[in-house]
């Protein structure tokens, strides 16, 4: 609980020179994702044919992985820097050198949750046809979720072992053991941030319901601005995570 603690408390202490040392790249994100949401939101709105529906859920989807993208790569910079007292860098050469190793992981950590859930899914599967009772069905389909879950979380530290760690740099750990050692013993912890912040998130979009046209898009903004907030205090929270479980690692010589 002190590990969790420390995190929450350095991830605030952080967050008003985070937002400083990068609040132009943070509000120009969220104009574009807002405006290209507002866009394909309209497009299913219209719905003009099956094919523009498809390609408007696709866009949205294309959209939430830009915003991912360029915050999975930029605010674990700016945390790092904030922690050594280092002066800013440019992101655009911090992505060049770690975008391949990066995607390259992450292929691997998907890959091992879906490897994961495959008994899981036989075994859903298998009851379904030789067994087909709704409650074993339900019970079967928990456990899928679970182990993936379990996985998922297990794998969250992949991005800064790529990026901070020298001995996954000079291959001398794996990305996805070392993220599985790092994660031990505070996957509840893990759980409950993301499980508060995507109720935050559900909870801001749920307010739009209300609104329609011009007044849409600005509240839209508005709700995409506060999100951008909560998740630049999630990755200040990981990242603090993933810096106190490294030293003591480091200290227990794992």
């Amino acid at each position: 609980m002190k590990t969790a603690a420390k995190a929450c408390k350095e991830a605030a202490h952080w967050f008003a020179p985070c937002i400083k040392n990068c609040w132009i790249i943070l509000l120009s994100m969220t104009v574009v994702v807002t405006a290209l949401h507002h866009y394909f939101t309209l497009m299913e709105q219209f719905n003009f044919d099956s094919t523009t529906t498809i390609m408007a859920k696709i866009g949205q989807l294309l959209n939430g992985f830009l915003e991912t993208g360029v915050l999975i790569i930029l605010l674990p910079l700016r945390f790092h820097e904030l922690s050594q007292n280092a002066p800013p860098q440019s992101v655009v050469e911090f992505g060049k050198k770690y975008f391949w190793p990066l995607f390259s992981e992450s292929l691997r950590a998907m890959t091992s949750v879906i490897l994961w859930v495959l008994a899981p899914s036989l075994l859903l599967v298998l009851i379904y046809f030789y067994y087909p009772n709704v409650n074993a069905l339900y019970a079967a389909l928990g456990l899928v979720v679970l182990v993936a879950t379990y996985r998922y979380l297990a794998l969250i530290f992949v991005p800064y072992v790529v990026y901070f760690d020298t001995d996954y740099q000079n291959d001398k750990v794996d990305a996805l053991k070392r993220s599985n050692k790092l994660s031990s013993g505070h996957i509840m912890f893990i759980l409950l941030i993301l499980a508060l912040t995507t109720g935050i998130y559900l909870g801001s979009y749920n307010l739009l319901a209300s609104f329609k046209g011009v007044s849409y898009f600005f509240m839209l903004f508005a709700v995409k601005l506060f999100n951008m907030g909560i998740s630049v205090f999630t990755y200040g929270i990981f990242y603090s995570l993933y810096k106190q479980k490294s030293q003591q690692l480091a200290i227990k010589g794992a």
